[in-house]
């Protein structure tokens, strides 16, 4: 064959290896669905993987408290009262195997903010504290915490029927509903920075009107769900910022309203407010019992399943997933 010949098949032979514009889009179709397949399951499994780490620090928090419970025959109570005010987790440290930072605490001063005579210890943040999906700005309020103990289903009604009643250290015998049935510690998403900042998760809001009396629970907890969060005033409060002080709001919770809804005072007051769970999780929070076990329990929970989870003595008989 003569030269021009082969140079003619050497170009028909190029042509031939060459794509087409359909098939370039074709594949570039093919790499762009796949890409759109890929970026939800890659983040599907971050969460996921973020949704178990929470889970394990609760339940080496529950492992704690299990320590606690060994060593002086009760859980710790929520609040050692004056002067310190410490709360139940600076009392299970130890447990948590950090000694040193509960030994370089002044108990003889207040807890509830952070000034000279703890500012080292009270500006030390604890990753086993600290839920990966919630990734709030910490700058402000470093002793920032995303689990919350279980106070109740609410004060006004209920009194402190929870784990944590306060001064008063509950024992594995007074939670006569099973320590498979009794909620202990849940977590919630950390309280903005500003009161200028509203968030329906994070922020504390005010109901427009005081209903405090113990039929009034119901009332309260639609009035707390009814607030704007655009025009409700919203308190200078925020939730899990100072873990080292035992009260509601610092770290302790109720059961007033299911996980994911809002937080609201009862008009100015503390002690009747609702004090919520929630999580970035999808639908649901991570709920420590206080047999040590951690499941997920979904946002969309039966209220009364969810106040009846809460309380240690109050008869129910739930069923428990």
């Amino acid at each position: 064959m003569s030269r021009r010949g082969d140079l003619r098949m050497t170009r028909v032979s190029l042509r031939k290896r060459g794509l087409t514009l359909i098939e370039v889009l074709v594949v570039v179709s093919v790499i762009a669905i796949l890409i759109g397949i890929a970026i939800p399951a890659v983040s599907a499994a971050r969460s996921a993987m973020r949704r178990a780490d929470c889970a394990n620090n609760l339940r080496q928090i529950g492992l704690a408290l299990h320590a606690y419970e060994a060593a002086s025959g009760a859980f710790p109570t929520a609040t050692s009262g004056p002067p310190s005010s410490r709360s139940f987790l600076v009392a299970v440290l130890p447990h948590l195997e950090h000694s040193s930072l509960y030994n370089a605490i002044n108990f003889q001063v207040r807890l509830a903010s952070v000034w000279e005579p703890n500012r080292t210890a009270m500006t030390t943040t604890l990753d086993v504290l600290l839920c990966p999906s919630d990734g709030a700005d910490l700058a402000g309020w470093p002793s920032a915490t995303n689990y919350a103990g279980n106070q109740g289903s609410g004060v006004q009604k209920y009194g402190f029927n929870g784990v944590f009643r306060g001064l008063e250290a509950v024992r594995i015998r007074d939670i006569t509903d099973g320590t498979s049935q009794t909620a202990a510690v849940s977590e919630w998403v950390i309280g903005p920075q500003s009161p200028a900042i509203r968030d329906p998760l994070r922020s504390v809001f005010r109901t427009p009107t005081s209903l405090i009396e113990p039929d009034q629970l119901d009332l309260f907890a639609a009035a707390c769900q009814a607030v704007d969060p655009i025009e409700a005033p919203v308190t200078v409060h925020p939730k899990g910022a100072n873990w080292f002080f035992g009260e509601f709001g610092s770290c302790l919770y109720n059961h007033v309203l299911t996980p994911g809804e809002k937080s609201c005072l009862n008009q100015t007051a503390y002690q009747e407010g609702a004090w919520t769970s929630g999580s970035l999780h999808r639908a649901g929070v991570n709920l420590l019992f206080a047999d040590g076990r951690v499941l997920f329990e979904r946002s969309n929970v039966d209220p009364m399943v969810w106040r009846a989870l809460a309380s240690r003595n109050g008869g129910e008989v739930v069923n428990v997933p």
